[in-house]
């Protein structure tokens, strides 16, 4: 009879404790919207606008937008069948490739340049 009083008040005192958190959490969220209503009432009446679409820029045109570029198109890697990687970018970084840049020298390495090969490349022609 003791052991059936003990279970009753124990859960009796489960449920009290549960309806108590529970209210608690309602009175918490009730307060919070409350206190988010009068915030953007206040902005409103200022003039400002919490409507984060409204403060996003435009989209950049794919004529100004560098990420538009064929370099950095994304296409699915064949060594990774489920990815796709920008394989055009990677080949143009890649330094094991063969070139007919000429030799520009290192500081690094403490290679010198190659300075009549520079004085021959396309791009330092004089007008």
């Amino acid at each position: 009879m003791r052991a059936r009083k003990i279970i009753h008040w124990t859960l009796w005192t489960i449920i009290a404790l549960v309806t108590l958190i529970a209210l608690l959490y309602a009175e918490e969220n009730w307060r919070g919207a409350r206190t988010l209503r009068e915030a953007e009432n206040a902005y409103a009446d200022a003039g400002i606008s919490l409507d984060y679409k409204k403060r996003l820029p435009a989209p950049i045109p794919d004529s100004e937008n560098l990420g538009a570029l064929p370099l950095f198109e994304l296409q699915p890697d064949t060594n990774k069948p489920t990815v796709l990687s920008p394989l055009r970018l990677e080949a143009a970084l890649r330094e094991d490739l063969p070139t007919d840049r000429p030799n520009t020298g290192s500081v690094v390495e403490g290679k010198r340049a190659d300075l009549n090969a520079l004085r021959k490349a396309p791009h330092a022609k004089s007008k």
